[in-house]
């Protein structure tokens, strides 16, 4: 599962400068990611009134986790402004912000959303993989917009440059792209891999001691309440509240940790929490203590000098349709399970199919199976041009008879997964790469996020 993203809000307006609307910003930024389909990856921490000692702390707080930092306020070229203890401007230097940013590997990107910062955005590509500055003077509500379609296009699985691409053709609609001149800069690094996967044994019991240290390795995890509570609802489908309370994050996660042993949820806990946030050394000792395994680390496609970014487009385009196809299709499983009594997981593909083929043929399910069967169809075939066009290599009939058996195996999950793998192998085989590797938990992830995107759908209706 891709790693959660914290996005750290950093403002800073002093006296005795132009007013910005920063709340304004904030929540609409808040408010986009809240409506996009991959919501559950982002979470928003906002800090305010940012002196030096405030943006140190507060990235020292998520030192742990992938960071997408965003100013906002106000630049003078050479560097960005932030607040003294009395409030007053505190120039920031370009040259020192980079060396300080050094520090933390885990910054993925940085926005610098102020008047004239596109100097120090050249500074920060330095140490960090991308930078977006602003070349001219921003008028607040110009700034507003930029950062919402940027944010809009992440939270739709852009990577930056092309949500930075996004924002800025939207500026340039609204008449605004001459005067504020936005720039992106490639950083001269990449950003660190994510640490080997651990895959949580089946866990049943833990001793006095282990429920200490995993109770504390959960609030050095997640830091709050709010927090620790998403990682609850993805990882369980439980509200935090219902099954775990306490005056402090201490004990609400000693207390979570003693339902899980009561309950029989001790691994999925622990698999959701490392799922969450993988890189947290507390929560990797902890878990590599009581058996997990490190999965192991295989050369990817993605690695290769062949075209990367071709290799991204035919995923997105892949993973994209199939996340709506497997959402709506899951509803439809959800009702027929009502329906027989029979969880459809238990029932295999041919069954499922005839249960569809009996319903009558004016049911508007029997109708949306058939259609959706025809759009996976479809999407196979666009796969295959893409790969084709994109690699420059013929697909072989192996690989086409992966993609039109793929349909036969999206209704079990382990049979999903070694379709998906089957694919994988088939394409990077064709290309003369090592085959793509996908861990097993995958299709749990990929169901989690799909779930996002049907309470979106069922929230539009």
């Amino acid at each position: 599962m891709a790693e959660p993203v914290t996005i750290l809000f950093l403002a800073a307006n002093p006296v005795d400068t132009d007013p910005l609307r920063l709340g304004e910003e904030v929540r609409d930024i808040k408010a986009s990611l809240r409506q996009s389909t991959h919501r559950d990856r982002f979470q928003v921490q906002d800090e305010w009134a940012v002196r030096i000692e405030d943006l140190r702390r507060a990235l020292l707080r998520h030192k742990d986790k992938p960071l997408i930092l965003h100013f906002a306020g106000h630049g003078q070229g050479d560097a960005i402004v932030l607040e003294d203890k009395a409030g007053q401007p505190k120039p920031v230097e370009g040259g020192a912000f980079s060396r300080f940013l050094k520090l933390f590997p885990t910054i993925r990107c940085v926005i610098l959303n102020a008047c004239y910062s596109e100097e120090v955005a050249t500074a920060l590509a330095e140490v960090v993989p991308c930078v977006v500055g602003m070349e001219a003077e921003v008028t607040d509500s110009y700034a507003v917009n930029f950062a919402v379609a940027f944010y809009d296009a992440i939270g739709e699985g852009l990577d930056y440059a092309d949500a930075f691409a996004v924002a800025e053709s939207s500026l340039d609609m609204e008449g605004g792209l001459e005067e504020v001149r936005p720039v992106f800069v490639p950083g001269k690094v990449s950003a660190p891999p994510s640490p080997p996967q651990l895959v949580v044994p089946p866990l049943s019991t833990i001793t006095g001691r282990q429920h200490g240290d995993f109770a504390d390795a959960l609030a050095d995890a997640f830091g709050d309440p709010d927090a620790l509570g998403r990682m609850v609802k993805v990882a369980l489908d439980r509200n935090l509240n219902a099954i775990a309370g306490g005056a402090n994050l201490s004990a609400l996660s000693f207390d979570l940790v003693g339902w899980a042993a009561r309950s029989g949820y001790l691994r999925e806990l622990l698999q959701g929490a490392l799922d969450a946030q993988p890189r947290n050394q507390k929560l990797r000792t902890f878990a590599l203590a009581v058996g997990a395994q490190e999965t192991p680390q295989q050369p990817s496609i993605a690695s290769s000098p062949l075209a990367p970014e071709h290799y991204r487009a035919v995923l997105r385009d892949f993973l994209t349709p199939l996340q709506h196809y497997l959402a709506y299709t899951e509803r439809l499983f959800r009702e027929l399970d009502a329906e027989t009594g029979i969880s459809h997981l238990e029932m295999p593909p041919h069954v499922l199919r005839q249960r569809f083929e009996q319903l009558p043929k004016t049911d508007l399910r029997r109708v949306t199976w058939g259609k959706t069967i025809e759009r996976l169809q479809a999407e196979n075939q666009k796969i295959v041009a893409l790969i084709e066009r994109n690699y420059g290599v013929m697909v072989t009939p192996e690989f086409r008879t992966a993609c039109q058996e793929f349909k036969h195996h999206a209704n079990q999950w382990a049979d999903f997964w070694e379709a998906l793998q089957s694919i994988a192998d088939a394409s990077a085989i064709d290309a003369g790469l090592s085959a793509i590797p996908f861990p097993r938990s995958f299709p749990d992830a990929l169901y989690r996020e799909m779930a996002a995107v049907e309470r979106l759908a069922e929230g539009d209706r």
